[in-house]
């Protein structure tokens, strides 16, 4: 159980009641306040707790912890202090952690979006997130522990480089046997808290010491490894674990455990079974118990020969008979009840005739009486409950190894969280080098995101081919407060043809700046990134049924987040802001944002990608904006493009996506061809490819779209000679005619030449006339 407030991390083994707690919280009030010795082990927790300098955070940390116990019903183990079950005090700094949102954890698609199902075959082939493309760890603390380093990137240069120096020794080639054996040792490696938190409850089994044994000896091959490491400098991660390990100790360990449990016969005998000469006394009883059938037979023989003697010859003759099988009386062990003759219920009569037997009956079944005489009461004094005795001296045995354990219960979880960290730092190290990924370059003092041959983490694993792109920003210090002035560009506004990768060149980029702060190589051939404090996205529009604000209103508010929390080091991603409003609106605040940032002094690095096209024409914003650099997405226009007869069924037909990205402003966004390449209706494809070539023209289509075309006005000539004739026919002068005739001569009325020849119209029509 992990208990997170302030800045205290709490780790509990076991249940605890809040009374229990409360009160030695108490007791160490009164002791801190009197002057009384506050050092013992009782206290050590609560010591170690308030060394923080923030005491208030502590304070609240307790509280919280205090109604957390009280919330769940936690229990106290009989034995130990109040705080034994308390395995780690960790301080949470989140001074040095990149700041994420919820919008930027969906957006660059950090964790899983969904349960992927056995039949998704792009989920076989590919990964959807940057936790599944990450994750080559094998136990649940390694996985915990790249959850929080993904939750959690760092900015402090230090502690990324140090995870920067472990993947580097491991891509050495004279480190490559090396590092493939200790993955195989860190596969699966047992839970350690989790066997000492079985120690603390009192629910070992056998798997809690197999489990422990390996640990033991995977920890000494760890140490051994690690020391073959060959490193160009002191690795952090390397000395923590050679410092904490003593291999000795851990020998130690695993010779007490081999020499005490038989994990052969264990395993055979799915029971913890200790080994022979660990206790003279568990021996001695173990030989008894083994003999035990044999002395019990012997014990069945003299009681049934003292009953044979009370018989007469008759009913010896009879009861030899009958207890031909020999089942009549025997003696039997049951542990808690001792030993005991049993005698078969037929027997019974023979008994109450014999009152010099002097046997004591102790219970019975419907088949079976169950006795006491003088011999077996001598063994129960003589030999004891012999199956609690031997239980018992095993569970003295188990309990011994248990507190030599416990006293390296520090190095042991210290150890455990190494190794997660190790196991990683190598899943890392497997990712970097199975799809060639750099080490990147980090600055504390520049304003810069410089990338060279970058690509998109997760997309390139599901292509076949991926297409890299160069990106270069350069904003300048981060200091500069008038770096506009400079020349310096920290907004890159990015134009093109629909589908032509404008959101996957965005979340391209902010990945890569994503998995430098995790400490972790890079999908590029190189990349420069200044410390990113913060990464700031509007790129997609989650909406639920919880939130009842209109799609735009989610966008503004997305958006308003990023502007109020950007500082000069933060990275801002914005995909097609203002689509969720009219053609003046979105437009005009888009185009606000851009010059809003391209004037603040605190502006981050920011890349928006657009379709307002127009907003950057020389009569508004214009494309030369101070700080403002355009990229463009390149396309290859074929000829048959220009004519504007498309077959959308044809390869490269139209339109070419190069994928690539060059500095420059589109022209256009090509969206009625996106639009008929997704299937979209041929009428409609035309009529919009028509008003699009209108507006080019500068036609002005409130007035074309006002004008009748000659088709339309043959079409309303039709109707206007339906409706005179329609006019003209006197229905008074019809009351004779029958219901069909009447139909017949409406149908003829309403039809037009489209649906039926004029003359033939004009003659059926003079015919019925004549008729009448």
């Amino acid at each position: 159980m992990s208990q997170r407030n302030g800045r205290v991390l709490l780790q509990e083994s076991s249940k605890f009641r809040k009374k229990e707690f409360t009160a030695c919280f108490s007791d160490y009030a009164d002791g801190v306040s009197s002057g009384r010795d506050t050092d013992s082990p009782k206290f050590a927790i609560l010591n170690d707790l308030l060394q923080n300098p923030s005491l208030s955070a502590t304070a609240n940390s307790i509280n919280c912890l205090l109604t957390y116990i009280e919330r769940e019903g936690y229990w106290l183990p009989q034995e130990g202090t109040y705080f034994d079950s308390i395995l780690n005090v960790e301080s949470l700094d989140f001074k040095n952690k990149m700041f994420l949102d919820d919008d930027t954890f969906h957006s660059l698609q950090i964790f899983p979006p969904y349960e992927s199902s056995a039949n998704d075959s792009i989920s076989k082939n590919a990964h959807l997130s940057i936790f599944e493309l990450l994750d080559h760890t094998t136990t649940q603390t390694s996985k915990r522990l790249l959850k929080s380093w993904l939750l959690s990137p760092l900015t402090d240069l230090k502690e990324i480089e140090a995870r920067y120096q472990v993947i580097e020794t491991f891509h050495q080639e004279y480190n490559s046997a090396t590092f493939e054996q200790l993955r195989r040792q860190l596969k699966g490696l047992p839970n350690i808290s989790s066997i000492i938190n079985s120690f603390y409850t009192g629910r070992t089994k056998l798997n809690t010491w197999s489990s422990l044994r390996r640990y033991l000896e995977s920890s000494i091959e760890i140490y051994h490894l690690v020391i073959l490491i060959k490193a160009a400098g002191n690795v952090n991660l390397f000395q923590r674990i050679t410092d904490l390990l003593d291999p000795d100790v851990l020998r130690t360990l695993l010779h007490s455990l081999d020499a005490a449990i038989d994990f052969a016969v264990s395993q055979d005998m799915n029971a913890i079974i200790i080994k022979n000469g660990v206790h003279q006394d568990l021996d001695d009883h173990r030989k008894v118990y083994d003999e035990l059938e044999k002395i019990l037979s012997v014990v069945a023989k003299e009681a049934e020969y003292i009953i044979v003697n009370l018989l007469d010859e008759e009913e010896k003759y009879n009861f030899a008979k009958q207890n031909s099988n020999n089942n009549f009386i025997n003696a039997v062990y049951v542990p808690q009840l001792g030993y005991l003759i049993t005698v078969d219920i037929e027997l019974e009569s023979i008994l109450n005739n014999n009152a010099q037997l002097r046997w004591r009956e102790m219970f019975r079944t419907s088949t079976t009486i169950y006795f006491k005489n003088e011999e077996v009461t001598n063994m129960d004094q003589y030999y004891g409950d012999i199956y609690a005795l031997i239980s018992d001296l095993e569970i003295e045995i188990l309990y011994s190894l248990q507190k030599e354990v416990l006293k390296h219960k520090k190095m042991l979880i210290d150890s455990c969280m190494c190794f997660s960290e190790l196991e990683v730092l190598s899943s890392f190290a497997h990712v970097s080098e199975l799809h060639k990924y750099s080490k990147p370059e980090l600055t504390e003092e520049n304003c810069i995101l410089k990338i060279k041959g970058g690509r998109h983490a997760l997309y390139e694993t599901i292509v076949d081919t991926y297409i890299s792109n160069d990106f270069d920003l350069d904003g300048g210090s981060f200091s500069d407060k008038d770096w506009c002035s400079h020349n310096y560009n920290r907004v890159a506004v990015l134009t093109g043809a629909n589908a032509s990768g404008k959101s996957v060149f965005l979340t391209q980029n902010g990945l890569i700046a994503y998995m430098a702060h995790i400490g972790c190589y890079v999908p590029a051939t190189s990349a420069k990134i200044g410390v990113v404090d913060k990464i700031l996205t509007r790129i997609k529009t989650r909406e639920t049924v919880l939130k009842t604000q209109s799609t735009f209103q989610l966008d503004a508010q997305q958006m308003a987040k990023c502007i109020g929390l950007m500082t000069e080091k933060s990275l801002l991603l914005i995909d097609e802001f203002g689509k969720g409003t009219d053609i003046i609106d979105g437009p005009a605040l888009f185009g606000a944002i851009i010059s809003h940032l391209g004037k603040n002094e605190r502006c981050p690095r920011t890349i928006a990608c657009t379709h307002y096209n127009e907003l950057f024409g020389p009569a508004i914003l214009t494309d030369s904006i101070p700080g403002v650099v355009h990229f463009q997405t390149q396309i290859l226009l074929n000829s048959v493009s220009a004519s504007g007869k498309i077959d959308a069924t044809i390869l490269n037909e139209g339109i070419t996506f190069l994928y690539k990205v060059s500095k420059g402003l589109a022209k256009s966004s090509f969206g009625v061809y996106c639009a008929k390449i997704c299937g979209l209706n041929e009428n409609i494809v035309s009529r919009a490819e028509h008003l699009v070539k209108l507006i080019n023209d500068g036609e002005d289509l409130v007035e074309y779209c006002g004008k009748p075309t000659p088709e339309e006005l043959a079409k309303f000539q039709e109707n206007q000679e339906v409706v005179k004739r329609f006019l003209s026919w006197d229905l008074d002068l019809e009351t004779n005619l029958e219901s069909s005739i009447l139909r017949e001569k409406l149908g003829m009325i309403l039809e037009t030449p489209q649906t039926r020849p004029v003359s033939e119209q004009m003659n059926n029509t003079s015919e019925l006339f004549i008729k009448e």
